[in-house]
């Protein structure tokens, strides 16, 4: 309900943009979306309008439907939500308190300060790991009052079911931010991730969270610079921006054994973002969730801050989700030169964006 009446509806007519070279179409296109070869891609640019009353034209390469394609990178160290930058704030992250805290995000970090003493209380997320791969969790932290900060990990299995004499606790007292490492033990499949903060009065920030493979330390990655993105050219003042956008057919998990099982698979998987850029230099990011502004071209689910875009079955066998996604600008009055979209942080999983369009 607070997504919808913060989000803004067209005041006019919109605007589409459109791609520069280098988009997918044709039988690349059908393979990420999953559709039977052959298909053809047509469907995918029938004019339309979204709830909000958002019409948006796709983008089109030698006159067919085509999409800017990112896959994510295969990196070493993936960052898991751990930066809490406005917009994000606590995407990702479950808060479990009873009123024993307050949790906020605050300059790119996780505060949190303890109001009861005694009580249980933790920001916590739940992630599918490598049961075959050797991890630890790094991140940053510092604390102010008499307390210390607490983390601490619990291994699992595939259906997230923790075996808690597996447990790994860290703490601090460091008022200066300080990298702290949580060495996790192997063979694994997923983790749960806990912060929280032990004393009444006291806080702790955390920020920069990363799971990372031992094997291979995230300092001898490529530099962030070498990584692909696209920019597409704006040169206009918008109240929203509207996205049509999905991410490549991914297996779709039910339910087991009472747990939202497929929430916890993606839950540390970002499949990517967009980067507004304004004419005068700053910058908005736009952090995309899985089930919550984005979703698979398979998955029937919408997110809460999801439109239905092209939303059905296609001839009556495949069912496709190409959702829209409508951003209000801050600042609606600048000027945005352009819109960088940056892939995610999972190699499985590439970012497909259909067309976005302004009002």
């Amino acid at each position: 309900a607070a997504y919808w009446t913060k989000v803004k509806f067209p005041a006019g007519t919109t605007t589409s943009l459109t791609a520069a070279d280098g988009l997918v179409s044709g039988s690349e296109l059908v393979k990420l979306l999953g559709v039977p070869s052959g298909t053809d891609t047509a469907f995918i640019a029938a004019p339309f309008k979204n709830y909000r009353g958002v019409k948006l034209e796709v983008f089109r390469k030698d006159g067919h439907p085509g999409a800017v394609v990112l896959t994510g990178r295969e990196t070493a160290s993936v960052i898991k939500n751990g930066d809490f930058v406005e917009g994000a704030g606590l995407s990702g992250w479950e808060i479990e308190s009873v009123n024993a805290g307050i949790f906020s995000t605050e300059n790119g970090t996780l505060k949190i300060t303890r109001t009861v003493p005694k009580t249980f209380m933790r920001a916590y997320q739940d992630i599918s790991i490598d049961a075959k791969k050797q991890y630890l969790i790094r991140y940053k932290v510092k604390t102010n009052g008499a307390g210390s900060s607490l983390a601490w990990t619990y291994s699992g299995d595939s259906k997230f079911k923790w075996d808690e004499s597996k447990s790994v606790y860290s703490s601090s007292k460091e008022r200066e931010w300080t990298t702290m490492e949580i060495q996790l033990p192997p063979n694994f499949a997923s983790l749960r991730i806990c912060f929280s903060v032990d004393k009444e009065g006291a806080t702790a920030w955390f920020r920069d969270v990363e799971l990372i493979e031992k094997s291979a330390d995230s300092g001898t990655l490529p530099a962030a610079a070498a990584v692909k993105t696209v920019v597409i050219p704006v040169n206009a003042t918008a109240r929203t921006v509207t996205f049509m956008h999905a991410v490549n057919r991914q297996i779709i998990l039910e339910n087991m054994d009472g747990e939202n099982t497929m929430r916890k698979k993606f839950n540390g998987v970002i499949p990517g973002s967009y980067m507004v850029i304004y004419a005068d230099g700053s910058k908005a990011l736009i952090p995309l969730t899985y089930r919550v502004n984005i979703a698979a071209v398979n998955d029937p689910a919408l997110g809460r801050e999801m439109d239905a875009g092209l939303f059905g079955t296609l001839g009556g066998a495949v069912f496709v989700n190409l959702p829209t996604y409508t951003w209000t600008n801050p600042y609606p009055d600048k000027i945005i030169k352009s819109i960088e979209i940056m892939p995610g942080n999972t190699k499985d999983i590439s970012l497909l964006v259909f067309g976005i369009a302004l009002d």
